[in-house]
């Protein structure tokens, strides 16, 4: 099946110079090559961010917030109950100290 020749098809040297006639190389026009650039650079600023850029800077600011409140907080719960802790254990050794009236 694959084996079999086509009838009118034509050989390698006859495709390549067929080929070397048709396909001649062509200098592209400057409009074509100005165009062509503008489209594949794109200036650093040269636009506005796009708005799930901005969506997305606003949820990690606001994360970063949430995350930094959370650890101060801790750090004020975990603060304080160290100063109780003290003044418990001052509490405690006064009262042991005291003579009882029994």
């Amino acid at each position: 099946m694959f084996g079999e020749r086509i009838p009118n098809a034509l050989n390698k040297d006859q495709l390549i110079d067929w080929l070397e006639q048709v396909l001649q190389p062509v200098e592209p026009s400057r409009r074509f090559l100005r165009r062509l650039r503008a489209r594949l650079v794109t200036y650093q600023g040269g636009r506005l961010p796009s708005g799930w850029l901005l969506v997305v800077a606003g949820g990690l600011i606001l994360v970063i917030a949430v995350i930094s409140l959370g650890i101060a907080l801790r750090f004020l719960i975990g603060l304080l109950s160290l100063l109780g802790l003290g003044r418990e254990t001052r509490r405690r050794r006064k009262k042991d100290m005291q003579p009882t009236t029994t």
